[in-house]
């Protein structure tokens, strides 16, 4: 059951991190990795979502006071199954390495900082992870959608298929993307650090990001009936192995500036 939770991460979320260029508000460039840690949180007792927005502005003023520039998303399940998403919410945070450390380091040091994190710890219980997604595509219209809904679906590289074709493999399927793509964003993510060997249901994962629901029926119709499926099938028979993928609501908390 956990192996399809971590399918969340994202996050690792995110789309959070998406067009061609720092000038244009993103945290990094197409193809450079970023931080995304992931915390899945089950609320306690008589605790809301609206109590998180609550703290949720505190945190925020304390990472702008503190020059910790970061874009905070909320994944919230959707079509996963109860029993894969034994969690209320999953709160994302986006940084670079660089700002990540940084940020960290002020947090743990702070007692407005760990104020915040006591009042979080008071109201929820959350599991954390972080990993390093990248880029592949993305639109500029992902930079002004607060709500949408995301796909995250774990692989694992077959037998004999090296790295190199597998990263051959994802961008030729990245330069035959057009803006007419049904998603806004899509990444593919690494796990790091909060998790061991075993406990993700693959080496890597997708995390597709859609303006709305209308959206991504447009591409499941795009499988379905226009052919869409070869090319995923191919990729599942030559190079990969899928658990599935898991959909969700995600809505941007926080943008970087």
């Amino acid at each position: 059951m956990k192996k399809l939770i971590s399918a969340i991460l994202g996050v690792l979320a995110f789309g959070v991190i998406q067009a061609d260029d720092h000038g244009s508000g993103w945290l990094v460039d197409i193809g450079e990795g970023v931080s995304q840690s992931s915390h899945l949180c089950t609320l306690k007792g008589k605790a809301t979502l609206t109590d998180v927005d609550k703290i949720d502005v505190k945190l925020h003023k304390w990472h702008d006071d503190n020059g910790v520039n970061i874009t905070r998303s909320r994944l919230e399940p959707l079509f996963t199954g109860a029993s894969t998403i034994p969690y209320d919410f999953i709160a994302v945070d986006w940084m670079t390495w660089e700002t990540f450390g940084d940020g960290w380091d002020k947090f743990l040091t702070s007692s407005e900082g760990q104020s915040v994190f006591a009042a979080y710890n008071k109201i929820m219980d959350c599991t954390r992870v972080v990993g390093t997604i990248y880029p592949m595509f993305r639109k500029a219209s992902a930079r002004q959608d607060d709500q949408g809904v995301v796909t995250v679906n774990w692989c694992t590289r077959k037998d004999g298929v090296s790295q190199d074709s597998l990263i051959a493999r994802h961008r030729t399927y990245r330069d035959g993307l057009t803006d007419d793509a049904a998603m806004q964003w899509w990444g593919i993510g690494y796990p790091s650090a909060g998790a061991r060997k075993g406990q993700f249901p693959g080496e890597f994962y997708h995390w597709n990001t859609y303006a709305d629901m209308k959206a991504y029926a447009k591409a499941q119709n795009n499988l379905a009936n226009n052919e869409g499926w070869r090319g995923r099938q191919d990729y599942y028979d030559s190079y990969a192995d899928c658990s599935g993928e898991l959909l969700m609501t995600h809505t941007i908390v926080k943008r970087n500036q």
